[in-house]
């Protein structure tokens, strides 16, 4: 799964968590859905580490990350 698809599930995630809480939706759907947001988190972050569908290119010898000034 991409990087960005993974954002928006977890991003729906908690906007269907906050609806839950503001609307009063029965305890036991806001308490589970309280329960497995870290396993969504957990899950997204692995998903966006993972993601390779970005191809980046190789720097140079004389090159540190973030410092292209040289």
């Amino acid at each position: 799964m991409k990087a960005p698809t993974a954002i928006i599930l977890a991003t729906l995630y908690l906007i269907v968590f906050v609806i839950s809480i503001h609307f009063e939706f029965p305890e036991s759907i806001t308490l589970g859905l309280f329960t497995l947001s870290p396993l969504m988190l957990i899950w997204l972050a692995i998903t966006v580490l993972k993601d390779s569908s970005e191809q980046y290119p190789e720097m140079n010898e004389d090159q540190e990350w973030g410092y292209f000034h040289k």
